[in-house]
């Protein structure tokens, strides 16, 4: 017996991607294109995983390397008078946009150049794949005849670390996404960033990725500090399990109670 499914519950990216399958490559028989449609739904679940898992992990290492750059999150977000030291009440989502929470978090520049360049220095580890024609074999980037049905990764580590696009592509300065005059023309080319892709196929939930990083980020900055602890350096994939991200944090709300305490006594 076949149970009808409220609008709201409907599996829409499922369908989606089984659309695309069956429009792609009709010449798969049905089992193959259920391993594809699999196969495509665990990549949006993987994506989804690392870039708050190890995106936001790096971010936070290289915040903890530059005391400075924390700060200037926190006095950002002081001036733009947004208080994170609790967790925002529904009634916080108002029904003006123009003043919900998202939508202030949004015009934070030097937040949002955090995030920037934390995803060119640490995209996710994943390849952004596509399949070649299934009649025709192409060209490439220069490489001529690629068969039909051939599967071509991009990396958006080479690409965000390409020197004819980056000065010095090696260190983490968000200052290189807020325009500034001594900041090399070609650092200020947002057309490269490349962590979501773009086009047609961009990360369907690239927006909620991005309020995701703002709202985590906001938080962990105003309300805490962190350093970075010295440690050997390991020679190890990005995100593998061998590399070690040591940081010390210290309550700000904690220290600023203390304080007090301490003028009462």
């Amino acid at each position: 017996m076949k149970h009808s499914i409220p609008p709201e519950n409907q599996p829409v990216v499922y369908e989606t991607i089984k659309l695309a399958v069956k429009k792609d490559s009709p010449h798969l028989d049905e089992q193959t294109q259920q391993a594809e449609i699999g196969s495509e739904m665990f990549d949006h679940i993987s994506a989804s995983r690392e870039v708050l898992g190890l995106v936001l992990s790096y971010t936070f290492w290289h915040l903890a390397q530059n005391p400075h750059a924390q700060r200037r999150v926190r006095e950002e977000l002081i001036e733009a008078g947004i208080d994170l030291t609790s967790a925002p009440k529904l009634a916080d989502y108002s029904t003006d946009l123009s003043t919900a929470l998202p939508v202030a978090l949004g015009k934070l520049k030097f937040l949002e150049a955090v995030i920037q360049e934390s995803l060119r220095m640490r995209p996710t580890s994943t390849p952004l794949p596509r399949i070649t024609p299934s009649d025709r074999a192409v060209s490439i980037a220069g490489i001529d005849n690629i068969p039909p049905n051939t599967r071509v990764n991009a990396f958006q580590w080479f690409v965000h670390r390409d020197p004819t696009k980056w000065d010095r592509v090696d260190e983490w300065i968000p200052e290189r996404w807020l325009g500034r005059e001594h900041v090399s023309k070609k650092d200020r080319r947002e057309d490269v960033l490349w962590a979501l892709a773009s086009g047609p196929r961009i990360c369907l939930g690239s927006n909620w990725t991005y309020y995701a990083m703002r709202y985590i980020i906001a938080v962990t900055c105003f309300n805490f500090e962190f350093e970075a602890l010295s440690g050997k350096p390991r020679n190890c994939w990005p995100g593998s399990s061998q590399d070690l991200l040591p940081i010390k944090i210290k309550s700000l709300i904690a220290s600023e109670n203390e304080d007090i305490k301490r003028e009462i006594a």
